[in-house]
């Protein structure tokens, strides 16, 4: 369910901006959409996995709230659909990144709302998370240049490209496997 990000987002995008798909583009997302669907339904069937209605659901408010997000954040940072904001993008990714650690801070002393609790959540950090933090910002930063000069469908493809490109890549480099395997 997961993998509904990309045509949810271009629906969506079509009501809030307007933007109209061409027949090539319709079936290319289509095309995708089907693909990586496929993929998750012979992965799940090959490990096994049960999904529960209660998992599913909240899955897909996920997927809901995310191409929400992610709209909403392309509204936010393109000055022709708001022309009023005619900043530069790291002031607005700034500004988008501070309300955001405040918003989480907000909900991680909600969650847990003993202050030491909250010291335990940062225990076991160790320099494997450091780079996985790491590599998580340079990776918003990029989502949120590519969201300023492209549409976010064409942000979920390039972000599913990439994961190919470093998945076949990385087995490649890793695990010394040819592409003729």
């Amino acid at each position: 369910l997961g993998y509904l990000y990309m045509p949810l987002s271009a629906v969506l995008s079509r009501w809030i901006f307007s933007r109209r798909y061409g027949w090539l583009e319709t079936h290319a997302l289509l095309l995708l959409t089907l693909s990586t669907l496929t993929f998750a339904e012979l992965r799940s069937r090959a490990i096994s996995l049960n999904e529960a209605i209660k998992g599913a659901a909240f899955l897909l408010i996920s997927v809901v709230l995310s191409c929400l997000s992610s709209l909403l954040s392309e509204w936010v940072l393109k000055p022709k659909y708001c022309p009023g904001n005619m900043q530069r993008f790291y002031l607005q990714k700034v500004r988008l990144e501070v309300w955001g650690i405040f918003t989480s801070a907000i909900v991680l002393y909600i969650l847990t709302p003993s202050t030491e609790s909250v010291s335990n959540s940062f225990d076991g950090w160790d320099s494997r998370m450091s780079i996985s933090l790491t590599v998580r910002v340079v990776q918003s930063w990029m989502a949120g240049v590519l969201a300023k000069h492209f549409s976010t469908v064409a942000k979920a493809v390039i972000q599913c490209l990439s994961l190919l490109l470093v998945f076949f890549l990385g087995d490649m480099w890793i695990f010394h496997t040819s592409t003729s395997n």
